[in-house]
């Protein structure tokens, strides 16, 4: 845990133009071994410092030496988290949808159930980003019962805090809440009985729980507790050094508490 109190993501940054180099040399030479080895990882923390489009180009590379492999289940994961997410965010939400559904399809085809429910969450944020609230909730209440009965805490922790946002976007803001709580309760677990890299996730997860709670929080004009959250949040961006739209909120929502 201490190890992790360090900058993280500074220190990737200042080596990431030698990884990305390394990855494309390994595509090149056909060692997709190599590629195999690192690209969540790495991909995962391009995500995180904002480096989107080499994420995107590297993703491409990646789903390349995965086909080539044979390797369907790391296929799914590619198209799961990274063009899935990715895509979702950058607002290109039919590519998001389309990479979704290959994953669902594949993962239905190979009867892997945490890959078919994984995917599941993902079509259901997905969803969520067109408006179709009641199918992307359907998604997510499905995939939060299976997690929960595999002791995934992560997982099902993810799936409650799309449940919260949804209902939050919904305009039922208790309920919002009751999901946001109980997730947060799901992610200690997870920092209980997980290695060191979940539970550093976890504490990421927590973060964006900490922003979305004090925007509830502000709403009720609860402003002291808002800005706790809000501070909360921030701090926890600064401590991984990730480059999240939490910080955007969190200075935004710490600037209107600042002004009542």
């Amino acid at each position: 845990k201490a190890k992790y109190k360090k900058n993280y993501y500074f220190t990737i940054r200042t080596d990431s133009k030698n990884i990305s180099s390394l990855f494309r040399e390994a595509y090149t030479i056909g060692y997709y071994h190599g590629i195999e080895l690192i690209w969540r990882n790495f991909l995962n923390c391009l995500w995180n410092t904002g480096s989107w489009n080499e994420m995107n180009n590297l993703a491409k590379l990646t789903y390349r030496s995965l086909d080539v492999q044979g390797d369907i289940k790391g296929k799914i994961l590619c198209c799961i988290e990274v063009f899935g997410w990715l895509y979702y965010w950058q607002g290109k939400i039919k590519l998001a949808e389309l990479y979704t559904l290959e994953a669902l399809k594949l993962s239905q085809e190979i009867k892997d159930e945490y890959l078919y429910y994984y995917a599941k969450q993902r079509l259901g944020r997905v969803l969520q980003g067109k408006k179709e609230f009641k199918t992307c909730q359907e998604l997510f209440k499905e995939s939060y019962k299976y997690f929960v009965s595999k002791n995934n805490f992560s997982r099902a922790g993810n799936s409650l805090r799309y449940i919260g946002e949804t209902y939050s976007l919904t305009n039922k803001y208790k309920k919002a809440k009751e999901s946001l709580d109980e997730a947060l309760v799901l992610f200690e677990k997870t920092k209980m009985f997980s290695s060191t890299e979940v539970f550093r996730n976890a504490d990421v997860f927590k973060n964006i729980i900490y922003t979305h709670l004090g925007a509830l929080l502000f709403r009720e004009r609860n402003y002291s507790k808002a800005k706790w959250y809000f501070n909360e949040s921030l701090a926890l961006d600064i401590k991984f050094g990730s480059r999240t739209s939490g910080e955007i909120w969190n200075n935004i929502g710490l600037g209107l508490v600042n002004e009542v």
